[in-house]
């Protein structure tokens, strides 16, 4: 207070006060005696002084001798720098109180359903993280895509700052997913979104939604899961964004008379359906494969009514398969994670195709296309194949036992296998994978979570695929044709020798890459467990694997070649014999055949392996297309054969124009 007296504490800090000042201070620092100081804002030494603003938490002791025990505590909400002073300050607003149970709420949002949030990604569009852009997520994946609407819906809490990421502010109830549902489908254009009506708006995606109910449940704060962060609302009221919450009051709430003594007790509520699809996971993220199902045992409390040849068989799995696709979709257990059994152990799927029967089995006999199976093995129950809006849903419902077939355990885990095609035409897969899924028999309960376990799908080697296609392009595609080239066009060649050196070069980096490619494929059929060499294209370039091997050892140990020539490689027997009678000098007889014969088997072999690759080079980018890798093959092609028709082409007629002169 006066001119040499002490200073006194003014206050203590909490722990987040202490974390502000370090922060402010070690930036006002000078790093040169300060080690820890960085000097971003300021290069101070000593003295250093700051503005805090907080609010007191506990009083101190104005008795206590100690300066400290005298001062009170702020809980430190700004720490700014000593220049800000105190002069403008205003008290920041007190913290909300923490929501309880019962608080009426009102709530404008984005809405977004559960399943999107819990993959990470939209469904639709594809690839967009979920809690940094909803804008974009559509109306169909909202109100079409069967494994979205059965998740359930929330609103999103828009972000603090510009750049962070949304935050999940409520889950809804069944009355909540109803309400909005109802909303969301009369706001949606029905062009996009088939479920839709467009009765009030043609919105396509981004929709938002005024929200009014009452907490339900609390979220669990330190959870990293956002969904289960979220409270969960009773949901009274779902009303359009525009209606806000600005003159929001909070709905009366109903009371109900307690029950009295001898009243007749209440039917215990079934909150769980039998009849509907209980569980549900995401099988592959791209292509979008889902999975939903329900098992139904015999005998059992489950409240579906079984029929006579499910009583039979124990009891059955009813399936729902939704693909972002039109397409095949097939489905079916595995005793070994593969698609072929043993016949022992056959594996059979059910495969889905537009038409009649929608849903059939086929069975698994071979790595190759499935065969039908018998009028009297086709035991599926309630079977329908749907393609709307580019998404092919199938459904169908399979017999725990089956005389023949793998059985299903209704509780245990079972091994089953799933693929689908580009097309109607049961042909080669886009996708396929493996995944042993922990089965639980339904209950007027519900069921537990479960956790599958996945196998690798074939999209996991989709970057083998592409660098094995990169490389054997490079390779049939460029050096092996330059290296035939050369030596067609050597006479057009300038330099002594320069053909060969190209000839020789190209051969030898066309050798490396196709080893190199050739293991890539290896490496990525033993990685998925699948047999080798078993189409034509992989057949062909094994041949071509062992065949340029030989050819490049061959190159490297050919016969020399005459005495007269051994001064440049470059030429041939022919040219060596021609310069050797030039000079009375013929070469050795016994080496000219050797050496005729060894250029006769060179070229035949090394034009063999042309074709090949040619071929190759073909049929690869068709089964690129076929996996789904790409849209099409037609433009590869087209370039494919364009560059080996020209590039040969003008090589072949240099070389004959050289043999004409001749």
């Amino acid at each position: 207070d006066m001119m040499g007296e002490r200073f006194t504490v003014a206050y203590q800090f909490d722990a987040n006060g202490d974390s502000l000042v370090t922060e402010l201070g070690i930036a006002n620092g000078d790093p040169g005696p300060c080690s820890e100081c960085t000097g971003e804002l300021g290069m101070q030494t000593d003295g250093f002084r700051a503005t805090v603003v907080g609010r007191v938490a506990t009083v101190g002791n104005p008795d206590s001798s100690d300066p400290l025990e005298q001062a009170p505590s702020l809980e430190v909400l700004e720490v700014k720098d000593s220049s800000v002073g105190c002069a403008d300050f205003s008290c920041p607003a007190p913290p909300a109180p923490a929501p309880k149970v019962g608080d009426c709420v009102c709530h404008e949002g984005f809405i977004m359903d559960r399943f999107c949030i819990n993959r990470g990604t939209l469904l639709d569009p594809s690839g967009v993280p979920t809690l940094e852009n909803p804008a974009v997520h559509t109306m169909h994946c909202l109100w079409d895509v069967p494994m979205c609407i059965n998740s359930g819906y929330t609103v999103l809490a828009e972000p603090d700052m510009m750049g962070e990421r949304f935050t999940v502010a409520y889950q809804f109830d069944a009355n909540g997913d109803s309400l909005v549902t109802e909303l969301g489908i009369a706001n949606g254009d029905p062009g996009p979104c088939s479920e839709c009506t467009g009765e009030l708006g043609m919105q396509t995606d981004g929709f938002r939604a005024t929200i009014i109910g009452r907490i339900d449940t609390l979220g669990n704060v330190e959870s990293d899961d956002p969904l289960e962060q979220a409270s969960t609302l009773a949901v009274t009221e779902v009303l359009d964004s525009s209606v806000g919450c600005a003159a929001f009051t909070c709905p009366d709430v109903v009371e109900t008379d307690a029950p009295d003594e001898g009243d007749a007790a209440a039917a215990p509520v079934e909150d769980v359906d039998c009849n509907d699809f209980v569980s549900s996971v995401e099988l592959s993220g791209n292509p979008v494969l889902g999975l939903e199902f329900t098992v139904n045992v015999a005998g059992t409390d489950t409240n579906k009514d079984l029929s006579a040849e499910e009583v039979a068989a124990g009891g059955s799995m009813s399936v729902r398969l939704t693909y972002e696709g039109d397409g095949w979709v097939g489905f079916g257990l595995s005793s070994n994670g593969k698609m072929v059994g043993s016949p022992a152990e056959p594996h059979i799927a059910a495969l889905c195709l537009p038409g009649e029967p929608a849903v059939s089995k086929y069975l698994l006999g071979a790595y190759a296309v499935p065969t039908e199976m018998p009028e009297e093995s086709q035991t599926l129950i309630d079977t329908s194949v749907t393609q709307e809006g580019g998404v092919t849903v199938c459904e169908f419902t399979k017999l725990l036992v089956e005389e023949g077939e793998l059985p299903i355990d209704p509780n245990g885990v079972n091994s089953f296998i799933w693929a689908v095609g580009n097309t109607n035409e049961l042909a080669y897969h886009r996708s396929r994978g493996q995944v042993d899924i922990p089965l639980e028999q339904c209950t007027p309960s519900g069921v537990s979570e479960f956790n599958p376990v996945f196998g690798p799908s074939s999209g996991t080697f989709d970057s083998y695929w592409k660098a094995h296609g990169i490389m054997m392009a490079i390779a049939w595609g460029f050096f092996a044709p330059v290296a035939i080239a050369s030596a067609l066009a050597r006479s057009v060649i300038p330099g002594e020798g320069t053909w060969f050196k190209i000839h020789q070069a190209c051969n030898t980096l066309c050798c490396i890459l196709t080893i190199a490619a050739f293991g890539v494929a290896v490496a990525a059929y033993n990685q998925a467990g699948t047999p080798h060499f078993n189409g034509t294209h992989q057949k062909v370039g094994l041949s071509i694997f062992i065949i340029v091997l030989f050819q490049v050892a061959g190159g490297a140990l050919r016969p020399h070649l005459p005495e007269a020539a051994k001064a440049d490689p470059a030429k041939d027997v022919e040219e060596a014999a021609e310069e050797a009678d030039a000079n009375e000098t013929p070469p050795s007889e016994e080496k000219s055949k050797k050496r005729t014969a060894w250029e006769l088997g060179h070229r035949l072999i090394g034009a063999a392996l042309l074709g090949m690759g040619m071929y190759n080079g073909y049929s690869g980018p068709l089964l690129y297309a076929a996996r789904g890798l790409v849209e099409s093959a037609d433009g590869w092609l087209i370039a494919w054969w364009t560059w080996l028709g020209a590039l040969l082409g003008i090589a072949a007629i240099i070389k004959i124009v050289s043999v004409t002169r001749k």
